[in-house]
């Protein structure tokens, strides 16, 4: 909460607003010093004033959790927004005079005390258009609207947020601070950000710097084999990645683009799915003709080909303890199975048409599916149906996945739009990415967040409430998304052949080595007599630790 009395100069300073515990909002005159009227109408202290852009407005907030607007002409109040239910301690203009953003305290409950909520009113109409709320956050001390009123400041506690007004989400959060920030302001140009703290620091901040950076990539496969017809995948937790190309071709790597193994071809029918174990030891590849194959590293078969389905395997992936497979095929039905291939107990029935996607869950004690027919359903490991069929889309349901919790699922479907469950079936929250089939899902480890891949190649970084936090575009159609273990990157894998990893904050040593890695294979910095190449090689070795190979000649490891 603020000090007892909030100034803010209107913008040709010939007046000045004040708003005082006694529940009363003043206007003074600022060279006379002289008190030209006192407002009267909150019934609490007032915590704090602001005038619109244009002068003939001011706004007052007050512990009585209402926000008033007052005609600074005629001293009268013009209306009360009345929808807070907590005390209000900050409201805020946008430089266009079009809208305005209150913000206020914890909410109690009786289920425990809600975060600080910000509103987001319409001037000429005085109505709440929007409100962000951050369930994390303690209660909402300051907002300062962007100059071009696109973005929006708020401090709760120790911590700034940056929203986009229009998207309701956050786009970057700031944090230093060692106690509640009191004040945050944009500079004119917008290129700055400045607060001050009851820690006793004054703080700028750039707005502009990218949630996540570029940190590496790798080339699957050679663009030629390929031809950009790749599936890509990841273990589990994100240690390991996995690629087939259309030949089928399969390389695992490290997170960190390092070939753990030769690169071997499944002979057969045409892979049409494949996973990994959460070990990285094992992989598991269904098929065209509905077998599922087990194999090594090292590209032997582990036992003879599962067989069961009667068309063609759509997904498949391990237990969470690597005891046993889960696959969904075009014949509709679901399987679990051993490792030594046989089924456990009979086939999973209830959808109509194709299951393209099948999770377990994280405690491994359910399994769920996403079919051709637009619904999700949930299932014991036994096969017995848990429910109704979710229905909500509108649309083939192309993959789903589980919280870390086991407790929540989220679904994505081929018309763009990403659902929220409840393990009762009941819808928790509907996402609208775009109409770009979602192919991709993956929570968080912590569970705050779920990362979507699309067709058209764009990956979203969604909170809970639904809003996205950070986007970015991937160079074609994004297969697989997977969180790093600690949750700091993004693993991607495409149809481009390459696999892209994002860091999340990285400071400039890192943005330099992803850089440095980048261009790592450019034709012109590979020739060492080149100048320009020599002097970024140097750098390169200096402050990034990347080197080049003594000859501009790289040989590309090949299959029979």
């Amino acid at each position: 909460m603020g000090p007892d009395h909030d100034d803010s100069p209107r913008p040709d300073s010939r007046l000045l607003a004040s708003g005082s515990a006694d529940a009363s909002v003043t206007l003074w005159e600022f060279a006379t010093r002289q008190r030209l009227h006192a407002f009267t109408g909150h019934t609490a202290r007032v915590n704090a004033v602001t005038f619109s852009p244009d002068g003939t407005l001011l706004a007052s907030a007050s512990d009585d959790t209402t926000v008033k607007l007052w005609d600074v002409a005629r001293h009268a109040e013009v209306t009360a927004l009345t929808t807070h239910k907590a005390p209000v301690h900050t409201v805020a203009f946008s430089p266009d005079g079009k809208l305005l953003a209150s913000g206020n305290g914890l909410v109690q409950q009786e289920a425990g005390s809600l975060g600080g909520l910000i509103k987001i009113w319409d001037v000429a109409t005085y109505q709440e258009i929007a409100q962000f709320s951050d369930p994390d956050s303690p209660a909402v001390l300051a907002l300062a609207f962007s100059p071009d009123s696109r973005s929006l400041l708020s401090s709760s506690g120790q911590t700034i947020r940056l929203w986009q007004v229009a998207e309701q989400s956050i786009s970057q959060t700031f944090v230093g601070h060692t106690d509640n920030v009191t004040s945050v302001a944009f500079s004119a140009d917008g290129k700055t950000i400045a607060s001050s703290s009851w820690d006793g620091t004054v703080r700028l901040w750039d707005p502009q710097p990218l949630p996540f950076a570029y940190a590496l990539s790798f080339q699957g496969h050679p663009v030629s084999k390929g031809k950009g017809n790749t599936w890509t995948t990841t273990s589990a937790d994100g240690l390991y990645l996995l690629s087939v190309d259309a030949s089928n071709i399969l390389r695992v790597w490290d997170s960190d683009g390092r070939r753990l193994t030769s690169p071997f071809q499944a002979r057969g029918a045409k892979i049409e799915v494949a996973a990994l174990n959460r070990s990285g030891q094992r992989i598991a590849t269904g098929a065209s003709d509905g077998t599922i194959q087990l194999w090594d590293l090292q590209g032997q078969l582990v036992g003879p080909p599962f067989t069961g389905h009667s068309q063609a395997v759509l997904s498949i992936t391990f237990s969470p303890d690597d005891q046993h497979l889960v696959s969904g095929s075009q014949d509709g039905t679901i399987r679990v199975w051993d490792l030594h291939g046989q089924a456990i107990g009979e086939p999973f029935t209830g959808h109509t048409n194709a299951v393209w996607w099948v999770a377990f869950s994280p405690d491994g004690q359910r399994i769920v599916s996403g079919g051709e027919d637009q619904t999700v359903r949930l299932w014991d490991l036994q096969g017995h149906q848990l429910g109704q069929p979710f229905r909500g889309h509108t649309a083939r349901v192309m993959v789903v996945t589980f919280s870390p919790d086991s407790q929540t699922i989220a679904s994505g479907s081929a018309n763009g739009t990403i659902v929220l469950w409840k393990l009762d079936g009941t819808l928790r929250r509907l996402l609208n990415a775009d109409k770009s089939v979602v192919g991709a899902l993956a929570f968080s480890p912590d569970g705050k967040r779920l990362v979507s891949g699309s067709a058209d190649g764009m990956v979203r970084v969604w909170n809970l409430q639904g809003s996205i936090t950070h986007q970015f575009q991937a160079d074609n159609e994004v297969f697989t998304v997977r969180f790093s273990a600690d949750g700091q990157r993004i693993l991607i894998g495409g149809k481009d052949d390459m696999f892209h990893v994002w860091q999340w904050n990285v400071g400039w040593h890192a943005g330099l080595q992803a850089a440095c890695e980048r261009v790592r294979s450019h034709p012109r910095i590979t020739q060492a007599e080149v100048e320009e190449a020599q002097e970024i090689r140097a750098i390169c070795k200096q402050f990034a630790s990347v080197t080049w190979p003594e000859t501009s000649s790289q040989g590309a490891e090949d299959c029979p």
